[in-house]
């Protein structure tokens, strides 16, 4: 999949804790192949998150982890194979999850710096409400530029 989007940075205990708002464009990607032929589905997401971040403030590179929500609002979905065709009012309106990962800022000067960082999402609710096996998770690796 892709994903875009915009972050804050609000400082709780500067240099140590941040509370990091998100909000982003996400294109998931999605298989089931409990019932039979393989069906493989496209979803996209308007989610907000909202993350605790644990920072080590050192010269000019900043390790990270952070946890925590999100929520999704399902843009549009389209599925096919195994001769079924699914569209987004097969898919659950709305997703909520949890994100957990870590990574590294790099100082690009006094208060920029380019973010290099890896995620596990998952969703906590199945995709398609009648059937538990489609349940979203996956790894994720972002670059941005925190300015």
């Amino acid at each position: 999949g892709f994903q875009l989007g915009a972050l804050l940075e609000v400082p709780v205990t500067p240099g140590l804790l941040y509370l990091q708002p998100e909000l982003s464009f996400v294109q998931r990607g999605a298989e089931n192949s409990a019932f039979g032929p393989q069906i493989k589905a496209r979803l996209n997401y308007l989610e907000a998150g909202l993350l605790a971040k644990a920072k080590i403030n050192m010269a000019d590179v900043k390790p990270f982890a952070f946890a925590g929500p999100h929520f999704g609002y399902l843009l549009n979905a389209s599925g096919e194979g195994g001769g079924t065709t699914l569209d987004r009012s097969q898919f659950r309106s709305a997703d909520l999850g949890f994100d957990i990962g870590g990574g590294v800022g790099i100082a690009t000067g006094e208060r920029s710096e380019v973010l290099v960082s890896a995620r596990f999402t998952s969703s906590l609710l199945d995709a398609i409400p009648s059937d538990p096996e489609w349940r979203s998770e996956g790894f994720l690796v972002n670059i941005g530029y925190l300015f």
